[in-house]
């Protein structure tokens, strides 16, 4: 509303106990936040907020949502980092979470920590330190490296250098 000098009480619409954000992505009119109860939408500016659903049923509330990245360039595009129980998993849309489809699973917690998206890169740090890319046009996944300790965020730099911050 006024830019962030002032910051104002929302209520997320869900009776099922505390929630989590765990970051918020805005693309156009929209506001997105990944919480440990599903994935939520503004479309008021945070004013009010409602939960995602999707026609396959993963964002089924309650489900974990750990990481979200939108393209910039296509706001259908998305991926996803979803925590359930022990495991892990990454899913894709190219319809605005009409459909996901899941990329990657794990079932030995070894989860996502942050996700960024460079056009049709995907840098994804998992908790076990490595860093993987992702391209999103040819569907690949490929090492690129560890940190050692487990990554909370990830942030490129306008040169192309890779930060991660580290648990």
């Amino acid at each position: 509303r006024d830019g962030g000098e002032t910051f104002y009480p929302t209520q997320f619409e869900y009776a099922g106990g505390p929630i989590t954000v765990r970051e918020f992505l805005r693309r156009g009119e929209r506001t997105y936040a990944a919480t440990s109860q599903g994935l939520a939408a503004s479309d008021d500016n945070g004013e009010s907020w409602g939960f995602i659903s999707d026609a396959d049923g993963v964002l089924t509330v309650p489900v974990d949502v750990v990481s979200i990245v939108i393209s910039e360039q296509n706001t259908q595009q998305a991926l996803i980092a979803i925590s359930k129980g022990s495991s892990a998993a990454l899913y894709r849309t190219d319809n605005g979470f009409q459909n996901l489809e899941q990329i990657h699973f794990a079932s030995d917690e070894l989860g996502v920590g942050a996700m960024i998206l460079d056009r049709t890169t995907a840098y994804i740090g998992l908790t076990n330190g490595e860093v993987v890319v992702y391209d999103v046009g040819a569907r690949t996944f490929r090492a690129r490296g560890g940190t050692g300790a487990g990554i909370l965020k990830l942030h490129r730099s306008f040169n192309g250098t890779l930060y991660a911050l580290t648990a």
